[in-house]
């Protein structure tokens, strides 16, 4: 009994928080960000460092 009623109170919340808070759409992070740090320039050539991260990345756990 009680707990169909917090579920029904929890549910009566999340409703009354969709209506009263705007929660924008998000875009999908499949790249960072224009301007981000972590943005490789294209056509730009990895480091040493970054081809053996790489490779190890590939490679996986041994």
């Amino acid at each position: 009994m009680i707990s169909r009623v917090l579920r029904a109170v929890s549910r009566a919340m999340i409703a009354a928080g969709g209506i009263w808070v705007y929660v924008p759409a998000v875009r999908p992070l499949d790249a960072p960000a224009p301007g981000h740090p972590e943005r490789l320039g294209h056509g730009t050539p990895l480091t040493e460092t970054e081809r053996a991260l790489d490779r190890a990345l590939r490679d996986g756990p041994d």
